[in-house]
């Protein structure tokens, strides 16, 4: 006779993403600090007096939950912090990073690096910062949490390290870092800012004249875990950029 383990389980979490279930009940994926990403059941949640209608994404909470296998039941859900709306840009940039999250890990496998990394880059985007620094940053946490960086500073090719004032590397497949003897023709350069911001704290924001390359680098390793398949997010934030007056002089 088979049986699965009753489970309980209590932690600090955001919400990612949910939709409906049954006529009443919503599932909710959420990033937790010690479980990792979690599937949910919140039964009875679109009821209009319901404890549970609160959990929108960006919201801390502590979570409590109940139950087997791959959707638990939520118990409570307690928010530790004031709501606050987000602007649109903020909003589309909250997707963005839901989005990243949900396609990038699986249930169950506990990230904290993760969760920390996104934990701030929320107090980034709600401090009202139109500063897409802040993304740069997250994605390349994200991918070292996850153990999918690049191996900033070496070659992937000879191994050899990379030092200040070198000879500008380049980016190869998967943007892995190249050195001069094995560059990429037509490889996106790897200066020395890019390398030593993307291989540091990142506490500090970028220079103006490489965020741009940043972002095309972090995108080609984000691409290439993505296998092709596009992010909404990425064509909202396109969209909504193209309707500002300054969309011409800012990229995220």
């Amino acid at each position: 006779m088979s049986w699965v383990m009753e489970t309980e389980g209590e932690d600090h979490a955001f919400v990612l993403h949910r939709y409906p279930f049954s006529d009443s009940s919503l599932v909710l994926e959420v990033i937790t600090a010690g479980h990792g990403r979690l599937g949910l059941l919140a039964r009875g949640a679109r009821r209009p007096r319901s404890a549970l209608g609160g959990l929108e994404a960006g919201r801390p909470f502590v979570l409590r939950w109940r139950g087997r296998g791959e959707l638990p039941t939520l118990v409570s859900a307690d928010e530790v912090a004031p709501a606050r709306l987000p602007g649109p840009w903020q909003g589309l940039c909250l997707f963005y990073v839901n989005e990243l999250v949900l396609r990038l890990t699986v249930r169950n496998d506990p990230v904290p690096e993760l969760f920390a990394a996104y934990a701030e880059v929320l107090e980034d985007l709600w401090a009202g910062a139109r500063a897409t620094w802040h993304l740069r940053r997250f994605e390349q946490r994200l991918l070292r949490a996850l153990g999918w960086a690049a191996d900033l500073p070496y070659c992937t090719v000879c191994g050899t390290a990379w030092k200040p004032g070198s000879d500008a590397w380049s980016q190869g497949p998967g943007a892995a870092p190249r050195c001069p003897l094995h560059a990429e023709p037509g490889g996106l350069i790897l200066t020395d800012a890019m390398i030593q911001w993307l291989s540091g704290s990142m506490i500090q924001a970028p220079v103006s004249s490489i965020q741009d390359p940043l972002r095309r680098y972090l995108r080609a390793q984000i691409d290439e875990l993505l296998d092709g398949r596009p992010l909404e997010s990425r064509r909202l934030l396109a969209a909504y950029l193209r309707r500002q007056k300054d969309s011409g002089r800012q990229t995220w």
